[in-house]
């Protein structure tokens, strides 16, 4: 049971981040055939990801092996998303703003630790 909260949260929790990604680096046209794209592939996922659960769940009389696969692509997806290189300059950018508005007594603290 707390392995199906944890998987919901996973997805429920990505929507916002996941639909602004494509408005970062698609503008006009690219956008609608983008976010085309991306809503025909969740469709086909729609089909194939409860089918692949339930054959999971046949071929082992489990449920925990089709929870296993879900958790694992959340996982793989995850970690493509933060290899993008808009990411990983995002959070660059955020951190340097970050440490240019920490206090004085923070910045000491900082390089002690």
């Amino acid at each position: 049971m707390i392995l199906l909260v944890v998987i919901t949260v996973a997805v429920y929790a990505t929507y916002g981040p996941f639909w602004a990604l494509p408005s970062l680096f698609l503008t006009g046209p690219a956008a609608a055939v983008g976010l085309a794209s991306i809503n025909s592939l969740a469709n086909l996922g729609g089909f194939v990801g409860p089918f692949g659960f339930g054959a999971l769940e046949t071929a082992t009389g489990s449920i925990y092996w089709g929870l296993t696969a879900v958790s694992i692509t959340l996982v793989i997806a995850a970690g493509l998303v933060t290899r993008l290189r808009f990411v990983r300059d995002a959070e660059a950018n955020a951190r340097t703003l970050a440490k240019a508005e920490l206090p004085e007594s923070n910045k000491q603290v900082e390089e002690v630790s």
